[in-house]
């Protein structure tokens, strides 16, 4: 095998794929990157739960397969000079790196210790805009459990239905739910959905580029494939039955203003006080006369705020978690939000301010 790439571009690929391999494994070339040279170079990292390809332009004089130790060979592109990389891998897999007058020398592994990828070529597919896909997990992935007694709720479920492709997230003290349009799918009738672990989806939303290029996805029973231009990744589904959460999105709220995201959000901010206390606590927020009056109270700290909101509601204090609060603002990119609610033990909802393309369902939290 012998080609040569910049070095911008190896490092690029290097750094993503090398986001997939195994730290520690069993298997020895778990712990590596499979570069194959043949019409592409490609590299790829995967630790059985996750793959994930990068293709790298590059000159290919002569083919071949080999894997990388992964440490090692990252360590050394990061050093080289930035310039052109050559490298060669000889019948004995001895390895040779060469960029400006720096010489490198390590072994490879045979590429017949590496295990190979899961394909998905059947299954249910769609198509969706890079920028779309990017936002749909933005806006959903912080809200999964980060508790493994319910296992779905590490992951966030997708749902294809009546060409709406849906995103829900749930710890089971808050729901996020993100839908969008889609134009193109194997089957516009076919209704199928697949939960994604939340650690696959991070990198999902690394690889896409921040463009409107298309992203093709491929869902079998256990796996799902994503493509773009450049890249490809594989990640094992999530099994078991998520939550049932369409009646929340269907209440009917007495009180719903509209506010300013930026300074609700920054007076919520201003709430999250750094104390010795070992329990977070939560943020009374009063709504009356057009005003929201935010509240912190612990053993050692007070705090007060004000931020204004637009239109009709009962006068009402509800508790809420700063955290759920924080996380839901900052994935939102709207100027103004809707609050929505009905009393100071219901859930507690921000929409859009028109439609509802995205909701942030949180449970109150008791005022004592």
């Amino acid at each position: 095998m012998k080609f040569s790439c910049t070095k911008t571009a190896l490092q690029e690929a290097i750094s993503a794929a090398g986001r997939a391999v195994a730290s520690k494994s069993t298997i020895p070339a778990l712990e590596g990157l499979l570069i194959t040279a043949d019409e592409t170079l490609r590299i790829t990292g995967f630790n059985l739960d996750l793959g994930i390809t990068c293709t790298v332009e590059a000159d290919i004089t002569e083919t071949g397969v080999a894997v990388f130790n992964a440490a090692t060979f990252t360590d050394i592109v990061q050093k080289l000079p930035n310039d052109m990389v050559f490298i060669e891998v000889d019948e004995d897999y001895k390895i040779s790196v060469r960029c400006g007058i720096a010489r490198f020398s390590l072994i490879a592994m045979p590429n017949d210790e590496f295990p190979e990828l899961p394909v998905v070529n059947d299954g249910e597919g769609l198509t969706i805009e890079s920028n779309t896909l990017r936002s749909m997990i933005n806006q959903t992935v912080f809200s999964v459990s980060i508790l493994d007694t319910k296992p779905v709720l590490t992951g966030v479920l997708f749902e294809v239905s009546d060409m709406v492709f849906r995103a829900v997230a749930s710890d089971s003290s808050r729901l996020a739910v993100r839908e969008e349009k889609i134009t193109e799918t194997d089957d516009e009738n076919k209704k199928f959905s697949f939960i994604v672990p939340s650690g696959a989806l991070r990198e999902v939303e690394k690889l896409l580029k921040k463009d409107d290029s298309l992203v093709k996805l491929r869902i079998s029973k256990k796996h799902m494939t994503i493509h773009n231009a450049t890249s490809s990744l594989v990640t094992r589904l999530l099994e078991g039955q998520f939550i049932k959460y369409e009646h929340f999105l269907t209440f009917a709220h007495a009180n719903c203003v509209t506010v300013d995201r930026e300074a609700f959000a920054e007076s919520v901010a201003r709430m999250d006080v750094k104390n010795s206390d070992r329990v977070k606590n939560s943020i009374r927020c009063r709504f009356e006369d057009g005003i929201i009056r935010f509240n912190y109270v612990s053993s050692r700290v007070t705090g007060y705020d004000e931020c204004r909101y637009e239109g009709e509601c009962d006068p009402i204090e509800i508790g809420l978690s700063n955290r759920f609060m924080s996380d839901a603002l900052h994935a939102i990119e709207d100027e103004k939000i809707r609050l929505c609610f009905n009393s100071p033990s219901s859930p507690f909802v921000i929409k859009p301010p028109e439609g509802d393309t995205y909701q942030y369902i949180i449970a109150p939290v008791r005022l004592s």
